[in-house]
């Protein structure tokens, strides 16, 4: 990979019929990994798949040569199932939504 080229990355969990029901969506650029989004089907909560799908981008991002894995997230989200995965907030925006923060997490991988 070209150090300063943005290279996607998508990890995407489907069910038997071939329908999406969870995915990640990250890039990696320089040694970094950004996950831009993280997302399960309702149905399918609670059965570790988003910890999968995070754990199989982290080990591309380190395959890629990427040092730290960073993403975003809201109050009303999941930043502590990103915190239960070993990421640490460096940032935040209060009230953003009103009511609520942006919180920018990090995790040295």
């Amino acid at each position: 990979m070209a150090k300063g080229r943005a290279a996607p990355l998508w990890v995407v969990v489907r069910d038997a019929k071939e329908n999406a029901q969870a995915g990640l969506r990250a890039a990696t650029y320089f040694d970094r990994m950004f996950v831009s989004m993280l997302w399960v089907a309702e149905p399918y909560r609670k059965q570790g798949i988003g910890s999968r799908l995070l754990t199989q981008a982290e080990a591309v991002g380190r395959s890629r040569g990427a040092a730290n894995a960073y993403l975003d997230a809201f109050s009303f989200q999941a930043p502590g199932f990103y915190e239960k995965h070993g990421y640490r907030e460096f940032a935040r925006l209060e009230n953003l939504p009103p009511g609520h923060s942006r919180i920018w997490l990090v995790k040295r991988l």
